[in-house]
């Protein structure tokens, strides 16, 4: 491993000319080239458009406010937009990071005081949401643009935009990324995208909102290069839980469709994945571990519905980990995810109630996640559209003993490193494709010694260059990845390589 002491604005455009750095007041902010940037009169927000005239993106940097009051004060707000068709608001997905950079004590004896005590005491804490609106009225995203800035500041009006497209959309999706750092900074990185084009650009906008793009002022930069061995990962075994019981006789086929999906997106890019099936009236597989997508869909396709069932993903899961007579091997690099339209019936089973953080999943650091009904605020609740109807609270006589008794499988993601969504949406395959790729970060034999400024990352391997993922122009001849930043991890996906990478990017000095 090496690094070089730059002057860091001047080799950033030399060795990275396919980035570009923007300023916001004292901050500056690196971006993918594909991000163009359209005039803004305001001086704490930049505007771009992202190749498509249709994507929208912005930088609002917001000064001394706290991120979880602030995120709740906006989600309250757009979810009452007047432009909102009746019940068009939807918070997909929320989660919560922290970024740490680890100094080594012998590194600050090297320093002066002062700069070990600034890097010790630097944080990032960001919130992401992922929201689904629906107009009673079609808009052109510029128009939606400046309604979401609006509501956040009323002083945030859009002027003089120009060239930005005409075409009106009544589907779009938002995403708003909130990062804190220790001055009390706050920005809101936003796209705002129809919801047609969003998967097309969802992978250049996981780079476009990377926390670490924000580089803050007076801290030092240097250029770090490490070389790591490609090793053969473990296998990520993936144990799917189904909720078998009568209830879910209408979302079934969606279900199975959904899964095959996710089976069909993960096999294109990568073999190192293992699926087994267990449903809810037995904890033995009903399909054992593998990537045969035939073997596994024949067994799918054999799952009966139960009726007079009490079904619980936990109850079956926690059999199957803790009892020989469900399962006699040990299993590595294990994920869970229930699939379920009601509340969990562990303590109507087990005559006890589950305790969310102390727990065999926790112990066993299992991640364990959820797709079950959650209402437009992203909480347990009932959901009812034309594919998907549920009734959370009919497991209990009433609402107050459901929440007495229930498994809170919100606070159990929490505790694991999992996370929920909602079987309310017809479509979950993109949410299974992102704990698959997650959970190979997790065990990632590619970690990097060092938080990187993630826009600048490049990888090299027998000198050619790696290329970021992108289903979109995916060449089975070629190796791409993806780096995430809750594991500080690379990930390889489509064609397997051995020997050595070759990581540059920029980092914190400490």
């Amino acid at each position: 491993m090496k690094y070089f002491v730059a002057i860091f604005f001047l080799w950033i455009n030399l060795l990275y000319a396919d980035i570009k750095p923007v300023n916001i007041q004292n901050y500056t902010i690196l971006l993918p080239e594909e991000a163009i940037e359209v005039k803004s009169n305001l001086e704490n927000l930049r505007l771009f458009k992202i190749k498509d005239d249709d994507v929208i993106f912005f930088i609002l940097k917001i000064p001394h406010r706290t991120i979880n009051n602030f995120v709740e004060e906006i989600l309250k707000k757009i979810s009452h937009l007047e432009l909102l068709a009746k019940d068009g608001y939807n918070l997909v997905l929320r989660k919560e990071n922290q970024i740490k950079p680890i100094l080594k004590s012998t590194g600050c004896l090297e320093k002066k005081f002062y700069q070990c005590f600034e890097i010790l005491n630097y944080y990032y804490h960001s919130i992401n949401v992922l929201l689904d609106i629906v107009l009673a009225k079609s808009h052109t995203t510029i128009e939606i643009t400046n309604l979401i800035l609006q509501t956040i500041d009323k002083n945030l009006a859009i002027k003089e935009i120009q060239e930005h497209s005409k075409n009106q959309f009544l589907f779009y999706r938002l995403q708003l990324k909130l990062i804190e750092n220790q001055n009390k900074d706050l920005f809101i990185l936003g796209i705002v995208i129809p919801k047609n084009q969003y998967n097309h650009h969802k992978y250049l906008i996981e780079k476009i909102l990377a926390t670490t793009n924000i580089l803050p002022p007076n801290i030092t930069y240097i250029e770090y290069e490490e070389h790591i061995d490609i090793k053969p990962p473990s296998p990520l075994n993936i144990l799917l839980v189904l909720d078998n019981s009568i209830s879910m006789s209408q979302e079934f086929d969606l279900v199975k469709k959904n899964i095959l999906n996710y089976f069909d997106k993960i096999s294109l890019y990568s073999n190192n994945f293992s699926i087994g099936l267990l449903t809810t009236d037995s904890c033995k597989l009903k399909s054992p571990f593998t990537n045969n997508k035939k073997l596994f869909e024949e067994n799918l396709n054999k799952i009966k519905l139960i009726k007079n069932h009490q079904s619980s993903c936990v109850y079956v899961a926690e059999k199957f980990l803790s009892d020989s007579n469900c399962n006699d091997q040990s299993i590595s690099n294990l994920s869970i995810i229930c699939i379920t339209d009601k509340s969990d019936q562990y303590y109507l089973i087990k005559k006890e109630k589950f305790n969310e953080e102390k727990n065999i999943f926790v112990q066993s650091k299992i991640p364990f996640y959820s797709i079950m009904p959650l209402n437009k605020n992203h909480l347990p609740d009932d959901c009812s559209n034309k594919s998907v109807i549920t009734n959370y609270f009919w497991n209990y006589s009433n609402k107050e003993s459901t929440y007495q008794f229930v498994v809170d499988l919100k606070l159990l993601a929490q505790k694991t490193g999992g996370s929920v969504f909602s079987i309310c949406n017809e479509e979950y395959d993109d949410f299974l494709e992102n704990i698959f790729y997650k959970n190979l970060a997790k065990h990632s034999l590619i970690k990097l010694s060092r938080i990187p400024i993630a826009s600048s990352i490049q990888i090299e391997h027998e000198s050619s260059p790696l290329l970021y993922f992108d289903e979109n122009n995916f060449d089975v001849n070629r190796t791409y990845y993806i780096y995430f930043e809750e594991e500080n991890a690379i990930i390889l996906l489509g064609k397997e390589i051995k020997g050595k990478l070759i990581l540059k990017y920029y980092t914190f000095e400490f």
